[in-house]
């Protein structure tokens, strides 16, 4: 397989170094089946001749040991173009070597553009969570309508099996990513930058406002005036509404930046692992972890409610140490590169058993023990956030203006859609109209009222500091 003119050669006996170094997740998507490349010293020379990509990687292993030649292969399957499927290396004294290519020595690749989509899908997912919720037929919420609807109910269980699952698993990685870039003060000095200003302020304003129209939709309250100032004296749940999520953000980040800074080497640790052990044990390592969250949650949720209350309820600890399994999972995937590639590699066996178990938590009627329930729902949240990401990868294998508009969107959207479906339900649930129609309107509402305000926001400098963290500098970053 060697290129003609190639001298191959490592001046230490150990190729794992040298290997490692190479891996890389570069996406081709014109070339034809298996071709043969040639890495000679510091670029990458593509299956096109002279069309070489330099690899910062390769130049540092080339001046660390001497000359060296890897020749590599490629499918043309798309599942396969994220990343390097075998090399052989010449080693001194031996035959040609061939092994597979661990990811972990590359702690910077290479934009991830299915990300983004995963992202807006993640966080706008909460729109139509949220604006089935007036008609669950168990559970009342902020605003509750005479209508009920089991469908939409069972919508609201589906997406509640993996929403926040796969959003703080998605959270971790790009955490574990940037820390190993910026470096940890750095790197939690603008995280906090980013969320602290959009927390109090939808603190002071939002949330007080979404508070006032659940006062006035409320039948049990004579004097919504006094109800909405009470609920602003109270100290509870209503308290930070639907900011948890940024503050169990804070709590993760802060929480990583400590350990980085007590254990230095936390910060660019990678675990090296073949793809082929990657991909002989990725069902019983999701398995494993279904069973470790559901062992998590069983034991810290009861140790939890020992706290006193504010600190679950306006604090968020309950929902920090429920998600907490999911943020550590996504810091593992982006330090172990082999297994995070096979993530992304659609499967139908972890997609047939996350879409089943789902089916079977959604459709029970039998009493299961705690820690079984627990495992279904983990191993349901694992798959479905594996279909997503997988056919993320897929779909979105290069980058999209529209895409990353959304994304830059999807924070202030979400910040802003409570209110506005509290707001426009005062108006829609007394129209004399189906529950469907009445959902897909405060759908619309909850869409179109918050798009608008991002659309003003995103032009006023100060408005974009206050409701998105953002400054002139770090948008142009």
């Amino acid at each position: 397989m060697l290129l003609p003119g190639c001298q191959a050669f490592i001046a230490k006996p150990s190729t794992t170094d040298l290997v490692s170094a190479v891996s890389a997740d570069w996406r081709l998507q014109r070339h034809s089946t298996w071709q043969p490349i040639a890495l000679p010293h510091s670029a990458m020379l593509s299956p096109d001749a002279g069309d070489a990509q330099p690899n910062a990687a390769a130049a540092a292993m080339a001046a660390r040991y001497g000359r060296f030649m890897v020749v590599l292969r490629w499918s043309r399957s798309r599942s396969d173009q994220r990343a390097c499927v075998e090399a052989s290396c010449l080693v001194p004294g031996g035959m040609p070597h061939a092994s597979p290519i661990p990811d972990g020595a590359l702690q910077h690749p290479a934009r991830e553009p299915h990300l983004d989509a995963v992202r807006c899908l993640l966080m706008l997912a909460g729109l139509p969570f949220h604006a089935a919720y007036p008609f669950h037929t168990k559970y009342g919420w902020l605003v509750v309508s005479t209508s009920k609807s089991a469908a939409l109910t069972t919508m609201i269980s589906f997406l509640h099996l993996f929403r926040m699952q796969g959003f703080f698993m998605l959270a971790g990685y790009l955490a574990a990513l940037t820390i190993s870039k910026r470096g940890t003060l750095p790197w939690v000095k603008s995280r906090l930058a980013r969320l602290l200003p959009p927390f109090f302020t939808a603190l002071v304003i939002l949330v007080p406002l979404m508070n006032l129209f659940s006062a006035y939709a409320s039948p049990l309250n004579s004097d919504p005036i006094i109800s909405w100032m009470q609920s602003i004296v109270h100290v509870g749940r209503q308290t930070t509404g639907h900011l948890w999520f940024v503050l169990v953000l804070i709590y993760y980040n802060v929480a990583l930046a400590i350990l980085c800074w007590a254990f230095p080497s936390l910060r660019t640790y990678h675990v090296a692992i073949s793809e082929q052990t990657a991909g002989r044990m990725f069902l019983p390592l999701l398995l494993a972890c279904a069973v470790a969250i559901s062992a998590w949650q069983r034991g810290a949720m009861a140790a939890v409610y020992h706290l006193p209350q504010v600190a679950i309820h306006p604090g968020g600890l309950g929902y920090a140490v429920e998600y907490a399994p999911y943020f550590a999972l996504g810091l593992l995937l982006q330090r172990c590169r082999s297994v995070y590639h096979r993530f992304n590699r659609f499967s139908w066996s972890v997609a047939l058993i996350g879409v089943g178990t789902a089916i079977f938590c959604l459709t029970r009627d039998q009493h299961i023990p705690r820690l079984i329930e627990h495992t279904l729902t983990a191993l349901a949240a694992l798959g479905i956030v594996h279909v997503i990401v997988a056919t993320a990868a897929r779909v979105f294998d290069a980058e999209r203006k529209w895409v990353k508009e959304v994304v830059r969107a999807s924070f202030v959207i979400y910040l802003f859609h409570m209110p506005v479906i509290a707001g426009a339900f005062l108006l829609v649930d007394h129209l004399a109209v189906s529950v469907l129609v009445r959902f897909l309107l405060l759908l619309t509402a909850a869409a179109g009222g918050s798009t608008l305000a991002w659309l003003v926001i995103k032009k006023v400098p100060a408005l974009l500091f206050a409701f998105s963290g953002e400054t002139s500098k770090l948008t142009r970053a």
